[in-house]
């Protein structure tokens, strides 16, 4: 992604995205491994937050179809 910041950014939103929610995700289970031995209360939280992530991915995932939608609209 360093290198292309000179270049079109194609698909640059949905890559962010992506990005945001696995390193999200991946965090999220691995602190999930250690609330669940610690106490029973927390384990449902890493669960809504893996959603919540979930749904900003989606959100990212709408900006850059309405940028390409926008794009090919203007190419008309």
């Amino acid at each position: 992604m360093y290198n292309s910041l000179e270049q079109k950014r194609k698909f640059y939103v949905l890559t962010i995205g992506l990005l945001i929610y696995l390193f999200g995700s991946t965090i999220l289970f691995i602190l999930g491994n250690v609330t669940n031995i610690l106490s029973r209360e927390y384990t449902k939280i890493p669960w809504i937050l893996n959603g919540l992530l979930y749904i900003v991915y989606q959100v990212f995932i709408l900006i850059e179809w309405v940028i390409l939608m926008k794009s090919i609209r203007n190419e008309d």
